[in-house]
Protein backbone atom coordinates (compact mmCIF):
# COMPACT_ATOMS: atom_id res chain seq x y z
CA UNK A 1 0.00 0.00 0.00
CA UNK A 2 3.06 2.05 0.72
CA UNK A 3 4.41 1.80 -3.09
CA UNK A 4 0.47 2.24 -4.11
CA UNK A 5 0.21 5.83 -2.70
CA UNK A 6 4.38 6.57 -3.71
CA UNK A 7 5.05 7.02 -0.12
CA UNK A 8 2.26 9.70 1.05
CA UNK A 9 1.90 9.32 4.83
CA UNK A 10 -1.65 10.82 4.99
CA UNK A 11 -2.80 8.80 1.96
CA UNK A 12 -1.34 5.60 3.59
CA UNK A 13 -3.05 6.25 6.87
CA UNK A 14 -6.53 7.17 4.94
CA UNK A 15 -6.04 3.76 2.99
CA UNK A 16 -5.61 1.59 6.15
CA UNK A 17 -8.66 3.17 7.93
CA UNK A 18 -10.85 1.97 4.49
CA UNK A 19 -9.11 -1.33 4.54
CA UNK A 20 -9.46 -1.88 8.63
CA UNK A 21 -13.69 -1.53 7.44
CA UNK A 22 -13.50 -4.90 5.13
CA UNK A 23 -13.60 -8.55 6.87
CA UNK A 24 -10.93 -9.94 4.47
CA UNK A 25 -8.20 -8.65 2.54
CA UNK A 26 -7.75 -9.86 -0.67
CA UNK A 27 -7.01 -9.03 -4.36
CA UNK A 28 -10.40 -7.58 -4.41
CA UNK A 29 -10.57 -5.66 -1.13
CA UNK A 30 -7.39 -3.92 -2.74
CA UNK A 31 -9.34 -3.40 -5.34
CA UNK A 32 -11.63 -1.47 -4.13
CA UNK A 33 -9.17 0.43 -1.71
CA UNK A 34 -7.55 1.21 -4.55
CA UNK A 35 -10.04 2.67 -6.92
CA UNK A 36 -11.75 4.66 -3.47
CA UNK A 37 -8.60 6.14 -3.15
CA UNK A 38 -8.30 7.53 -6.45
CA UNK A 39 -11.43 8.46 -6.91
CA UNK A 40 -12.16 9.94 -3.79
CA UNK A 41 -9.19 11.02 -2.15
CA UNK A 42 -6.25 12.15 -5.04
CA UNK A 43 -8.42 13.80 -7.49
CA UNK A 44 -10.17 15.58 -4.72
CA UNK A 45 -7.16 16.70 -2.97
CA UNK A 46 -6.54 18.92 -6.12
CA UNK A 47 -9.54 21.04 -5.11
CA UNK A 48 -7.66 21.73 -1.52
CA UNK A 49 -4.84 22.12 -2.74
CA UNK A 50 -5.46 24.76 -5.58
CA UNK A 51 -6.57 27.98 -3.69
CA UNK A 52 -3.46 27.88 -1.80
CA UNK A 53 -1.50 28.19 -4.70
CA UNK A 54 -2.01 32.19 -5.31
CA UNK A 55 -1.25 32.73 -8.97
CA UNK A 56 -0.02 29.39 -10.00
CA UNK A 57 -3.72 28.37 -9.13
CA UNK A 58 -4.84 28.21 -12.52
CA UNK A 59 -2.12 25.31 -13.03
CA UNK A 60 -4.73 23.47 -11.33
CA UNK A 61 -6.44 22.02 -14.34
CA UNK A 62 -3.48 21.57 -17.10
CA UNK A 63 -1.62 19.73 -13.70
CA UNK A 64 -5.26 17.31 -13.90
CA UNK A 65 -4.66 16.84 -17.71
CA UNK A 66 -1.09 16.21 -17.33
CA UNK A 67 -1.45 13.69 -14.57
CA UNK A 68 -4.42 11.89 -16.68
CA UNK A 69 -1.96 11.73 -19.63
CA UNK A 70 0.82 10.35 -17.92
CA UNK A 71 -1.69 7.45 -16.49
CA UNK A 72 -3.22 6.22 -19.34
CA UNK A 73 0.17 6.04 -21.09
CA UNK A 74 1.83 4.24 -18.70
CA UNK A 75 -1.50 2.08 -18.46
CA UNK A 76 -1.00 1.39 -21.89
CA UNK A 77 2.51 0.69 -21.78
CA UNK A 78 1.49 -1.44 -18.97
CA UNK A 79 4.29 0.34 -17.01
CA UNK A 80 3.82 1.99 -13.16
CA UNK A 81 7.00 4.15 -13.89
CA UNK A 82 7.17 7.26 -16.27
CA UNK A 83 10.94 9.40 -17.60
CA UNK A 84 10.38 12.77 -18.09
CA UNK A 85 12.91 14.13 -20.37
CA UNK A 86 14.55 17.45 -18.80
CA UNK A 87 12.98 19.66 -20.77
CA UNK A 88 9.26 18.84 -20.14
CA UNK A 89 10.25 19.21 -15.97
CA UNK A 90 12.09 22.37 -16.89
CA UNK A 91 9.54 23.93 -18.80
CA UNK A 92 6.57 22.37 -16.08
CA UNK A 93 8.51 22.14 -12.73
CA UNK A 94 5.49 24.19 -10.98
CA UNK A 95 2.95 21.92 -12.25
CA UNK A 96 5.18 18.63 -11.71
CA UNK A 97 5.75 20.00 -7.91
CA UNK A 98 1.91 20.32 -7.64
CA UNK A 99 1.68 16.76 -8.80
CA UNK A 100 4.44 15.60 -6.50
CA UNK A 101 3.19 17.15 -3.47
CA UNK A 102 -0.54 15.56 -4.30
CA UNK A 103 0.99 12.32 -4.24
CA UNK A 104 0.24 11.55 -7.84
CA UNK A 105 3.86 11.24 -8.26
CA UNK A 106 7.15 10.97 -6.38
CA UNK A 107 10.75 10.86 -7.92
CA UNK A 108 12.47 7.68 -7.90
CA UNK A 109 15.57 9.36 -9.64
CA UNK A 110 16.72 12.56 -10.08
CA UNK A 111 18.41 12.25 -13.24
CA UNK A 112 18.64 9.51 -16.06
CA UNK A 113 19.52 9.13 -19.70
CA UNK A 114 16.75 9.04 -22.12
CA UNK A 115 16.62 6.83 -25.19
CA UNK A 116 15.70 9.77 -27.63
CA UNK A 117 18.85 11.62 -25.99
CA UNK A 118 19.13 14.16 -22.85
CA UNK A 119 18.44 13.41 -19.96
CA UNK A 120 15.78 13.14 -17.57
CA UNK A 121 13.69 12.49 -14.33
CA UNK A 122 12.01 8.64 -13.19
CA UNK A 123 9.18 9.01 -11.79
CA UNK A 124 6.64 6.37 -9.81
CA UNK A 125 3.40 6.53 -10.42
CA UNK A 126 0.17 6.72 -8.19
CA UNK A 127 -1.15 2.93 -8.58
CA UNK A 128 -4.43 4.13 -7.23
CA UNK A 129 -5.29 6.47 -10.40
CA UNK A 130 -3.03 3.89 -12.14
CA UNK A 131 -5.44 1.50 -11.48
CA UNK A 132 -8.68 3.52 -12.64
CA UNK A 133 -7.65 3.85 -16.00
CA UNK A 134 -5.86 0.35 -16.62
CA UNK A 135 -8.24 -2.11 -18.70
CA UNK A 136 -10.48 -4.29 -16.42
CA UNK A 137 -9.54 -1.48 -13.47
CA UNK A 138 -8.98 -5.15 -11.21
CA UNK A 139 -5.41 -5.62 -9.69
CA UNK A 140 -4.68 -9.36 -9.53
CA UNK A 141 -1.53 -11.23 -8.60
CA UNK A 142 0.24 -10.64 -11.98
CA UNK A 143 0.07 -7.27 -12.16
CA UNK A 144 0.68 -6.39 -8.66
CA UNK A 145 3.72 -8.17 -8.87
CA UNK A 146 5.03 -6.49 -11.95
CA UNK A 147 4.07 -3.00 -10.68
CA UNK A 148 6.22 -4.25 -7.65
CA UNK A 149 9.37 -5.64 -8.59
CA UNK A 150 10.23 -2.27 -10.36
CA UNK A 151 11.33 -4.07 -13.67
CA UNK A 152 8.66 -2.93 -16.16
CA UNK A 153 9.57 -0.40 -19.09
CA UNK A 154 8.48 2.81 -18.38
CA UNK A 155 6.59 5.39 -20.46
CA UNK A 156 9.02 8.42 -21.88
CA UNK A 157 7.18 12.07 -22.05
CA UNK A 158 9.84 13.82 -24.36
CA UNK A 159 8.86 17.63 -25.33
CA UNK A 160 8.09 16.70 -29.36
CA UNK A 161 5.33 14.64 -28.27
CA UNK A 162 2.18 16.02 -30.04
CA UNK A 163 -0.27 14.93 -27.69
CA UNK A 164 1.42 16.17 -24.56
CA UNK A 165 1.49 19.64 -26.32
CA UNK A 166 -2.37 19.72 -27.06
CA UNK A 167 -2.41 20.02 -23.43
CA UNK A 168 -2.87 24.04 -23.05
CA UNK A 169 -0.82 25.45 -20.10
CA UNK A 170 -2.01 29.35 -19.03
CA UNK A 171 0.46 32.07 -18.30
CA UNK A 172 1.22 32.97 -14.71
CA UNK A 173 0.44 35.94 -13.84
CA UNK A 174 1.34 38.69 -11.24
CA UNK A 175 1.19 37.81 -7.56
CA UNK A 176 -2.30 36.66 -6.48
CA UNK A 177 -4.01 36.86 -3.29
CA UNK A 178 -4.60 33.22 -1.33
CA UNK A 179 -8.24 32.31 -2.71
CA UNK A 180 -8.51 29.87 0.47
CA UNK A 181 -8.85 32.86 2.39
CA UNK A 182 -11.91 34.11 0.90
CA UNK A 183 -13.86 31.14 0.49
CA UNK A 184 -16.54 30.02 3.03
CA UNK A 185 -16.11 28.36 6.30
CA UNK A 186 -18.50 25.85 4.67
CA UNK A 187 -15.67 24.52 2.09
CA UNK A 188 -14.16 22.88 5.27
CA UNK A 189 -17.46 20.63 6.11
CA UNK A 190 -16.45 16.96 5.58
CA UNK A 191 -16.36 16.46 2.50
CA UNK A 192 -13.62 14.57 0.12
CA UNK A 193 -11.52 16.92 -0.14
CA UNK A 194 -11.57 17.43 3.88
CA UNK A 195 -12.37 14.08 4.67
CA UNK A 196 -11.67 15.24 8.56
CA UNK A 197 -13.83 18.49 8.01
CA UNK A 198 -15.88 19.94 10.05
CA UNK A 199 -19.08 18.79 10.64
CA UNK A 200 -22.75 20.93 9.52
CA UNK A 201 -23.44 21.57 13.43
CA UNK A 202 -19.68 23.86 13.77
CA UNK A 203 -20.24 25.29 10.31
CA UNK A 204 -23.83 26.57 11.24
CA UNK A 205 -22.68 27.68 14.72
CA UNK A 206 -19.34 29.64 13.24
CA UNK A 207 -21.81 31.02 10.45
CA UNK A 208 -24.44 32.18 13.11
CA UNK A 209 -21.70 34.37 14.73
CA UNK A 210 -20.61 36.50 12.44
CA UNK A 211 -17.33 33.61 11.04
CA UNK A 212 -18.44 32.98 7.35
CA UNK A 213 -15.32 32.92 5.88
CA UNK A 214 -11.88 31.34 6.24
CA UNK A 215 -10.18 34.07 7.04
CA UNK A 216 -12.85 35.29 10.03
CA UNK A 217 -11.77 32.03 11.52
CA UNK A 218 -7.99 32.18 11.20
CA UNK A 219 -8.04 35.53 12.69
CA UNK A 220 -10.50 34.67 15.27
CA UNK A 221 -9.24 34.68 19.26
CA UNK A 222 -9.88 31.30 20.99
CA UNK A 223 -11.39 32.85 23.44
CA UNK A 224 -14.12 34.57 20.54
CA UNK A 225 -14.43 30.83 19.38
CA UNK A 226 -15.00 29.40 22.52
CA UNK A 227 -17.58 31.82 23.20
CA UNK A 228 -19.91 30.56 20.90
CA UNK A 229 -22.43 28.12 22.60
CA UNK A 230 -21.75 24.27 22.24
CA UNK A 231 -18.06 24.69 21.21
CA UNK A 232 -15.70 23.80 23.78
CA UNK A 233 -11.68 23.20 23.51
CA UNK A 234 -11.62 19.63 21.64
CA UNK A 235 -14.66 21.62 19.45
CA UNK A 236 -11.78 24.67 19.06
CA UNK A 237 -8.92 21.76 17.99
CA UNK A 238 -10.61 20.57 15.52
CA UNK A 239 -11.48 23.96 13.96
CA UNK A 240 -7.73 24.89 13.89
CA UNK A 241 -6.78 21.97 12.84
CA UNK A 242 -8.63 22.18 9.76
CA UNK A 243 -8.00 25.59 9.52
CA UNK A 244 -4.34 24.88 9.67
CA UNK A 245 -4.60 21.87 6.71
CA UNK A 246 -6.58 24.94 4.29
CA UNK A 247 -4.06 27.30 4.68
CA UNK A 248 -0.91 25.66 4.95
CA UNK A 249 0.31 23.23 2.13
Amino acid sequence: MGRAVTGNLRSFVFACNNINESESVGYPELTKCLLFLSADYFWPLLEEVAPKLGSYEILVNPAQSIAQFIFINCAKKESSYCLIHRDVIQKQSKIFEILEYAGFFSRREASRALKSGGRGVVLSANLCNLLEVTPGNRLTSELATQWLDGSDEPFELHVMNPDYNRIAIPEIGSDADLTIFSKGISTLQRSNAYPYGLTFDKVWRLENNGYTTIQDVAEADDEAILSIYMIGPRSLKRIRDVIYQAIWM
